[in-house]
């Protein structure tokens, strides 16, 4: 739903259309795809792997851990609602965006907040420090899946 909510990027009707025989998920779209998820995997191992070393319980742990999988793919989805602008500018253009994110932060809090959730969850509160890991681990992915997307965009355009 976010994405159909996209307003249309600048210039999309310079761009020249896709070619008719491209297919509609290539190739690229899906090593891309891999790409993301593979570093999002690493990004949430180095954190469960930080948490256990810093002497983390395994329950506040795994919350470090699945608190990161969350903000992760949160971030992931602000990046890609645009291929070509940053994600701050796009994502504050789409207010359902926005409504969605913002409900799924909401979501996040209430299950470290409600010992019946953390519970079912299976996870604890992690300490303070261990918030800020997961958290900046988060925004690190961010930055590099933005720096992906600019990667790409020059090759795009020095192939045109």
């Amino acid at each position: 739903v976010a994405f159909e909510s996209q307003p249309a990027e600048s210039g999309v009707m310079m761009r020249p259309p896709r070619k008719k025989d491209a297919l509609f998920f290539s190739h690229r779209f899906f090593m891309t795809s891999a790409l993301h998820g593979l570093l999002l995997f690493l990004v949430v191992l180095c954190v469960y792997i930080y948490c256990i070393n810093v002497g983390q319980s395994e329950p506040a742990s795994r919350g470090a851990a699945f608190a990161t999988v969350v903000l992760g793919n949160l971030f992931l989805i602000s990046s890609l609602l645009s291929f070509s602008e940053p994600f701050f500018s796009s994502f504050f253009k789409n207010r359902v965006a926005v409504l969605f994110i913002s409900a799924a932060l909401l979501l996040l809090l209430l299950i470290f907040s409600i010992p019946f959730l953390r519970d079912l969850f299976r996870v604890a509160i992690p300490g303070w420090s261990v918030c800020m890991v997961s958290f900046f681990s988060s925004l690190f992915f961010l930055l590099i899946v933005e720096l992906i997307k600019v990667v790409r965009n020059k090759k795009s355009r020095a192939e045109s």
